[in-house]
């Protein structure tokens, strides 16, 4: 059943499943921008073609756009995403071997998915971080994101940022690969913070580390220097209390 799942969710809601294929295996390693879905449906001539194949996926509940929390409703700088995780690794992983038969499944897993298992799950585990600021951040910081999204544009880059029920804005850093050892991540959130006016003249401005490791000791001893700055680990992530 998993092997055909992402058939299943396609060829039952459109009749010319193609380039409805390469949309999402454009979008299958992760979230981007409206050039490079264009990129990867090599066939059509004008980006503007894309469109009514990302508005039928969005519609289908299939694909989510997002703009920068300090973005016009009418801006252009949007990102595109899978909306569910699996159907993303059914795309990326999938459908690939579905197409090419040669070899085994094992040399298959060893060569192709293992290499890029953390690429892949590091583009969910921003979206975790969004979630959590959104509905499980009250245990934490007293109240819940009232909007939560990501920052991004020239010189900057917050996977995670919004506004708590508090007042507060809050601006995250998520780490799955690799959890920084030191306080020099917390230097770089602050100057990307300064690259961009969202939030400003809030009386708090929250800094969140999220780490999907145990944060090492120095980590620790960096942010609580820090009384605007918080590190969220998989701990408090999975609702459990932290190492």
């Amino acid at each position: 059943m998993l092997a055909d799942a992402g058939r299943d969710w396609i060829e039952r809601d459109v009749q010319n499943p193609t380039r409805y294929y390469a949309v999402l295996s454009a979008l299958a390693g992760g979230e981007t921008d409206w050039a490079t879905v264009h990129r990867g449906v090599p066939d059509l001539t004008t980006s503007g073609q894309v469109a009514p194949y990302l508005h039928r996926l969005e519609g289908l509940g299939l694909v989510r756009t997002r703009r920068s929390l300090d973005a016009g409703p009418r801006s252009r700088s949007r990102r595109y995403r899978v909306s569910d995780p699996f159907l993303a690794f059914w795309h990326r992983f999938v459908l690939p071997r579905l197409n090419d038969t040669r070899g085994d499944s094992t040399s298959y897993l060893n060569d192709a998915i293992r290499p890029s298992r953390d690429d892949h799950t590091h583009n969910v585990f921003a979206e975790i971080c969004r979630q959590f600021m959104a509905h499980d951040a009250l245990g934490v910081f007293g109240s819940n994101a009232r909007e939560s999204g990501s920052l991004w544009g020239s010189g900057y880059e917050i996977d995670s940022a919004g506004i708590l029920g508090s007042g507060a804005a809050f601006y995250g850093n998520c780490f799955w690969r690799q959890v920084p050892h030191g306080g020099e991540t917390l230097t770089a959130l602050d100057e990307a913070i300064r690259e961009n006016r969202y939030g400003f003249g809030r009386e708090h401005r929250q800094r969140i580390l999220f780490t999907a490791r145990p944060p090492p000791r120095a980590l620790k001893r960096a942010v609580a220097k820090r009384h605007n700055a918080s590190i969220i680990g998989p701990g408090v992530l999975a609702g459990m209390a932290d190492e």
